[in-house]
């Protein structure tokens, strides 16, 4: 008997692609949280994991004008 792969699925991007793709577009102009939140339909707790992690990359830069609210910009 054959043993036929089951087919190959297109993958969702990963959050941090996600990310990356949306800002990238926006270019100097940012992205606020509730904008990026709505965008991406995730929890706050896992957003900011992502952000974190750009962020040590050196891919994002995340600005805090209020403790409420920040803004996200590429870092090219």
């Amino acid at each position: 008997m054959l043993d036929v792969a089951p087919p190959i699925e297109a993958e969702a991007p990963d959050l941090n692609g996600r990310i990356m793709t949306i800002v990238i577009s926006l270019g100097r102009a940012g992205i606020t949280r509730d904008e990026l939140l709505r965008k991406l339909g995730v929890a706050y707790d896992e957003l900011m994991a992502a952000l974190d992690d750009l962020s040590v990359k050196g891919k994002v830069r995340v600005d805090w004008p209020t403790p409420e609210s920040f803004r996200v910009f590429y870092e090219a």
